[in-house]
């Protein structure tokens, strides 16, 4: 038996192969399990932050006016109806 082995004789070849488009089908294959779970989970996180914000800026809108117009007028003695 030989003791000295040396990788040079192997050279870069493998012994193992692999069907042809094993990787393309792995890639399909984890992205049909993970890929479309995340897209909608984010899609979700921007549509809810969006009405979040929608909601924020119509509340300032609508009552932040209003509130100014109280103080207002309670500062120069009137009183509104």
């Amino acid at each position: 038996m030989k003791k000295d082995f040396d990788f040079d004789d192997i050279g870069k070849r493998t012994p193992y192969t692999t069907p042809d488009g094993f990787f393309e089908d792995v890639q399909r294959k984890v992205m049909e399990r993970t890929g479309v779970k995340q897209q909608r989970k984010s899609h979700m996180k921007l549509i809810i932050s969006t009405v979040v914000a929608i909601a924020a800026v119509l509340a300032g809108i609508l009552f932040v006016p209003s509130l100014g117009q109280i103080v207002f007028f309670e500062h120069i003695g009137c009183r509104q109806k």
